[in-house]
């Protein structure tokens, strides 16, 4: 005997961005397959150059022009202190 209902809910994918990100000032920002890839090729990059992700990091942006922009990634982690 089964107890529940198996069809799919239609809310599942409409969820409010109620929570907070205190890293963030309380900001949630939106996530797309396009940013899931570009987080896992930073993940990549940072295994690559050999950094620890449990290690403090900084992302900066740079450039004058909105469509010239870099982004600067840096490891506070590895700052004399």
């Amino acid at each position: 005997m089964s107890v529940g209902n198996l069809e799919p809910e239609e809310n599942v994918m409409q969820q409010e961005q109620t929570e907070e990100d205190p890293s963030r000032g309380g900001k949630v920002y939106p996530v797309t397959s396009s940013t899931t890839q570009l987080l896992g090729d930073l993940s990549k990059a940072i295994y690559e150059v050999g950094w620890d992700f449990n290690d403090e990091f900084e992302v900066q942006t740079a450039g004058t022009f909105k469509k010239d922009k870099f982004l600067c990634i840096k490891n506070r982690s590895l700052e004399t202190k």
